[in-house]
């Protein structure tokens, strides 16, 4: 998350630090369609910006600003209009002189606008110089501005403590969204039992407040069972909930539900469902997986060329599984994406510079079986105990058989069976059938056909070909 993305929050819930700042409190049209909900430079309710009528707003505002030209708050609540109306030079002018008459919101919403370049030249030192003014005033929306940016380390020093102290004062001044970031340090913090409920109470009350994110973790904290009882059915409404605010984590989590069958029956087609809805909601994660689905047919026809388009766009968005799938399908060659090995690895290196262990292991293939390059089976070798390390579980077995082997590096049949029991611990087929395949020929260990015809069964009943044919081949006598 970047400050830009919290440009919604920023304009709805500027504050300021008096009611009147020293003017006449007369309650004129533009402080009843304009008004900030949390402004309390407002002297009125407030309207969120979905409800704004902002052509009548901004008519009624220009009307008031003629009678009292010089009138803070009127000013602002101008600049407010425009700045969601994206006339951003008008807006950073009227914010300007609003700050002239010290205007605590008007430095918040200023700031942002140096910050992101929206109106005036980005300049973060001045958005940073603009909050601390805002935050010397009491504006709790610079506070959680200028938390977030010590949270973020943009401008300032990375300060997760600082962070969390101007996070808890503009909380105090009803800030929902500082709270729930508050409540994210903490859960991060939290040690015991009884932490962790303090902060699902926390994130409970931004939560009650309409807070997506907070939403979402009351869920993921009640699916984990972490500050109350585990409640499946209850992490599920919340997510429910979040999703239909349009909190992309929340759909992709309920896709997660679905696919895997936690809280609700399995059900791949719903699963697919939820992950589109997470994809169009911009959650990255999402958009690979729904063409995770296309590639191997869960809940859809399977259409590889469908499969390949949602990777593309999961790898353009910087998305490290989307590269690496995209750098598969370019290597292997996908329905109408053709063989393409040097696109390939352009996608697989990036993948692993984003620290995707199965892009290790799919360089490791192409340079085990020089496919567009030269055959190297120490860069091979290389890439395979990279993807081991990454936790990757065909890289854990196929850097084991290359230890046994020698392939690539200097054989060593014990380290070699480790990596493969490593990988049989994590469920790897192809793990199961060459630790049968150790115990089988004595690779690492004394031979034992017992054990060797146990672990072959494993990888028989997981579907390894090779393991039912030995198998058949060699019956019990």
């Amino acid at each position: 998350m970047t400050l830009k993305a919290l440009a919604p929050s920023l304009l709805l819930l500027a504050l300021a630090a008096s009611p009147a700042l020293g003017q006449e409190a007369e309650v004129t049209d533009c402080d009843r369609l304009a008004a900030a909900p949390l402004d309390p430079g407002s002297i009125t309710v407030g309207i969120p910006t979905a409800a704004l009528d902002v052509a009548a707003a901004k008519s009624a505002c220009l009307a008031a600003i003629e009678q009292a030209p010089d009138n803070p708050r009127l000013l602002f609540q101008m600049g407010r209009l425009l700045d969601i109306s994206d006339a951003d030079e008008e807006a950073v002018a009227y914010y300007r002189r609003a700050v002239g008459h010290a205007y605590p919101a008007a430095y918040t919403n200023l700031a942002y606008q140096y910050d992101n370049g929206h109106g005036v030249r980005e300049d973060v030192d001045e958005a940073v110089r603009l909050l601390r003014l805002a935050v010397e005033r009491g504006d709790p929306t610079a506070h959680f501005n200028l938390g977030y940016l010590h949270k973020v380390g943009r401008g300032v020093a990375r300060d997760i403590d600082a962070a969390a102290r101007l996070f808890e004062v503009a909380a105090e001044g009803g800030h929902m969204p500082a709270l729930h970031d508050l409540a994210l340090i903490r859960y991060e913090q939290a040690q015991s039992p009884e932490s962790q409920a303090a902060v699902l109470a926390m994130f409970r009350r931004a939560a009650e407040a309409g807070v997506p994110g907070a939403i979402y973790m009351v869920g993921y904290m009640l699916a984990e069972g972490e500050g109350a009882e585990q409640d499946l059915a209850g992490a599920l409404a919340r997510y429910t909930e979040a999703a239909e605010l349009g909190h992309g984590r929340s759909a992709y989590a309920l896709g997660e539900a679905y696919e895997s069958g936690v809280g609700v029956s399995e059900d791949a087609a719903q699963a697919l469902v939820w992950y589109r809805k997470a994809a169009d909601l911009g959650h990255v994660d999402a958009i690979n997986a729904v063409g995770y689905a296309y590639d191997h047919g869960l809940g859809v026809e399977r259409d590889l060329d469908e499969a390949v388009r949602w990777y593309a766009r999961a790898a353009e968005l910087g998305d490290p599984w989307g590269m690496s799938n995209l750098g598969g399908a370019y290597t292997v060659g996908w329905g109408e994406t053709g063989i393409d090995y040097a696109l390939g690895r352009y996608w697989l290196l990036r993948a692993v510079d984003a620290g995707n262990a199965a892009a290790n292991r799919r360089l490791s293939d192409i340079y085990n079986k020089g496919l567009g390059v030269e055959r190297n089976d120490v860069t091979a070798a290389t890439f395979a105990r990279a993807a081991a390390e990454g936790g990757d579980t065909v890289g854990m077995n196929n850097y084991g058989v290359m230890l046994q082997r020698g392939t690539g590096v200097a054989q060593d049949l014990a380290e070699g069976l480790r990596w493969l029991e490593k990988a049989a611990e994590l469920d790897e087929p192809l793990a199961f059938y060459n630790i049968g395949y150790a115990y089988r020929e004595g690779l690492g260990v004394e031979v034992d056909m017992q054990k060797a015809r146990e672990w072959l069964q494993r990888a028989a009943d997981a579907d390894i070909a090779e393991a039912r044919e030995w198998l058949a081949a060699n019956p019990v006598q």
